[in-house]
């Protein structure tokens, strides 16, 4: 009989081709394909670090099998000392992916810094072991003595315990918040969640670390039974499955993560008043109960949006307050459109004093580091603990040749500076300002925010109905121009929308539950036993997008008239996607655009002068 030695390359394909290896390989890889599928963000990334830390150390362990079988290993044993620091990254992955799941289902903040604080002396013993186990292996270059044998019975014991700890807590508080909150159908989709995520996970775990631990210790007294070998080799296969139980976990909890973020929304709403729903019925009975057959998510950093479907959203940044887990997904949200985002994380309901400070100095950095700046837009109302001081102190900063876009009615000491260029509002918030009644003309409303405030022009949306914009050309010299918007049915056609784009699809947005539709599939809905047809519109955003592309364009043309008929037809064009916010077909707001007609006036004061 033969004692020549296999080759290198024969003993490396002999050992990947072994049970454990190959499971925690083909795992590993198929750990990282998900990950190429989704938005490599968030959880993914933390999955990513997982898989590739997995298969590179299955791999240089078995490089290093195979140098022994094929001649000696003397030497090789630094890469082993090396594989100890791979594998410290590797379950510390998982430990932070459980982390990441359970902070949106545990709502006190000082609760989550205790279980990371013993979370992290957990992970600091398992560490301090395994670079142990690594320094060991370089001494003997063997991968295995009964003192290794021995310190990875109890890094392992560090490593369990760790995640152990935090799928029971991810159960026990997820469990907690379903029942105070009385969500009896969203109860039944958690329990089922839980069933079929976290449990083979726990089992996993469980087994692992008794075949490891205590078959590992075993073998130090008896290191040549086989059957203790045999169970010791049953627990690495085990382990091996680490990467295809992660991502078994990642897609299957989901619907988890879903009933959470809506479920957390009336509390983060004031932080977040992006995270937004769509539900869509058959018909609605006003006080009635209605069952709605669809339900969409969406993302509003709206103005953000709407600038990256008109094409630049590279040349827009956006700095805004988010908290917890649906900020994790609206920054998520944002990275897919490529815009570029700096954000303050507050999870706790309220921005405090010291939140403040550092958004305030995020946008003095950012502001002051932009050397082409062309414009700043001020959006929407101001988060809970933020009050007109801190967009007064952003307009202070304002570059000279930069241009200032304001749209909101609330917290608007910022216009008292007279640094804002541009404001942008709808009719009702124009009345509201100047406590005009409903039914005033806007052009006496626009006179007395023009009074007021010194701002050059005023834009007024007025959904459906004629749109003004206003500018100040002189000490009392206005122009005024009036947009007659056409209807959406005398735009669209069924052949235009059998051709229409489909609803953007995002991978870090929980998707629409019920019915799958196109933005376009179902807009007309049939009445009765009649042909009559009514269009179905979604104006979530409508004004967001207007004001974005109004801007965009006037930056552009320095043309106001033709910059807002841009605007309007973009926003009409967003209630046709009803699924999302702020997205609309380029084609049909250019249909629009042309069909909007403009009548424009010069008047000094109160006297109108027909040009």
């Amino acid at each position: 009989m033969s004692d020549k030695k296999p080759s290198f390359a024969t003993a490396l394909l002999w050992n990947l081709n072994s049970g454990s290896a190959w499971v925690e390989m083909v795992g590993a890889l198929m750990l990282l394909y998900g990950f190429v599928l989704s938005n490599k963000k968030g959880l993914w990334k933390v999955l990513f670090v997982q898989g590739i830390t997995s298969f590179l150390g299955v791999y240089m362990q078995n490089v290093f099998q195979a140098q022994l079988q094929a001649s000696n290993a003397k030497g090789w044993g630094m890469l082993l000392a090396f594989n100890e620091i791979n594998w410290i990254l590797n379950s510390g992955a998982v430990i932070v992916y459980s982390l990441i799941k359970l902070q949106p289902v545990v709502q006190n903040q000082l609760y989550i810094r205790i279980i990371q604080a013993v979370i992290g002396v957990l992970l600091l013993g398992y560490s301090v072991l395994r670079v142990y186990i690594g320094i060991l292996r370089a001494q003997i270059d063997l991968a295995d003595s009964p003192l290794i044998l021995q310190a990875h019975s109890y890094a392992f014991i560090f490593w369990a315990l760790a995640d152990v700890v935090l799928l029971a807590l991810l159960i026990y508080n997820t469990v907690i918040l379903v029942k105070k909150r009385g969500l009896l159908e969203e109860s039944q989709v958690l329990s089922k969640t839980i069933l079929s995520s976290s449990i083979p996970r726990f089992l996993v775990i469980i087994l692992t670390t008794f075949l490891i631990t205590i078959i590992g210790q075993l073998l130090v007294a008896n290191p040549t039974s086989q059957a203790l070998n045999d169970w010791a080799t049953v627990g690495w296969m085990l382990k091996g499955t680490y990467p295809l139980i992660l991502l078994f976990d990642m897609l299957s909890t989901r619907e988890l993560l879903i009933m959470n973020f809506e479920a957390t929304i009336s509390k983060q709403s004031r932080l977040n008043p992006a995270f937004q729903s769509t539900l869509h019925f058959e018909r609605f009975q006003f006080g009635k109960v209605n069952r709605a057959y669809r339900k969409c998510n969406s993302v509003g950093q709206n103005f953000a949006i709407a600038c990256s479907q008109w094409g630049e959203g590279d040349k827009v940044t956006v700095l805004q307050c988010v908290g917890g887990m649906t900020g994790e997904y609206i920054k998520s949200y944002l990275d897919e459109f490529g815009i570029e985002h700096y954000s303050i994380d507050e999870p706790a309901g309220r921005v405090d004093a010291e939140e403040r400070q550092k958004l305030e100095k995020l946008a003095t950095q950012l502001l002051t580091s932009s050397p082409k700046l062309e414009g700043i837009a001020l959006c929407g109302t101001l988060p809970a603990g933020i009050t007109g001081s801190t967009y007064i102190n952003i307009a202070q900063l304002k570059p000279p040749n930069c241009l200032l876009f304001l749209d909101a009615f609330q917290n608007i000491e910022v216009l008292d500076t007279g640094k804002v260029d541009i404001l942008k509002i709808n009719a009702e918030e124009a009345r509201y300002l100047t406590r005009s009644s409903d039914e005033e003309d806007l052009t006496p409303v626009a006179i007395k925010i023009f009074e007021q405030y010194h701002i050059k022009i005023l834009a007024i949306t007025n959904g459906p109905l004629t749109a003004v914009l206003f500018e100040r050309t002189g000490d009392q010299n206005y122009t005024t121009s009036h947009f007659s918007l056409p209807s959406l049915e005398s735009i669209v056609n069924d052949e235009h929308l059998k051709s229409g784009h489909s609803s953007p699809h995002s991978t870090s947005l929980p998707g629409a539950t019920g019915d799958h539709a196109s933005s376009f599939s179902n807009l007309f809905k049939t009445q009765g036993e009649t042909t009559t047809q009514g269009l179905l519109l979604n104006p979530l955003g409508a004004g967001d997008t207007c004001g974005a592309i109004f801007f965009l364009e006037y930056l552009d043309t320095r043309n106001a008239p033709d910059a807002f008929v841009q605007g309007l037809a973009a926003a009409s064009a967003s209630c046709l996607v009803i699924d999302s916010t702020s997205h609309f077909d380029k084609s049909i707001q250019k249909l629009v655009a042309d069909a909007i007609q403009v009548q424009t006036h010069s008047f000094v004061n109160t006297n109108m002068v027909v040009e």
